[in-house]
């Protein structure tokens, strides 16, 4: 299954960047430049998104907000970040 999130990204005044994703409560990321941090960003996703499927008694996704319900500060950037989850070996999906 596929999982698409919008991420916001800002880049720091040493030249790095961090993120967030506004739907993913504490799902944050960093890299020390815009490909570093958006490979964060797809391990975080990832993992928020294995551990509320795998690890939660009721797993609740949340639904995906649109980019103009998302209030940017000055510098940054939304990002639409894709991870593919294969839930369990021999699941159709």
């Amino acid at each position: 299954m596929t999982f698409i999130y919008p991420a916001v990204v800002r880049k720091k005044d040493d030249g790095s960047f961090e993120g967030y994703f506004p739907d993913l409560m504490m799902c944050d990321f960093k890299g020390r430049d815009l490909d570093c941090a958006l490979d964060d960003a797809r391990e975080s996703m990832y993992e928020w998104i294995r551990v509320e499927l795998q690890e939660e008694e009721e797993p609740d996704l949340p639904a995906v907000s649109a980019d103009s319900d998302i209030k940017l500060m000055e510098g940054e950037e939304i990002y639409h970040i894709s991870i593919h989850y294969r839930f369990h070996e021999g699941w159709d999906e």
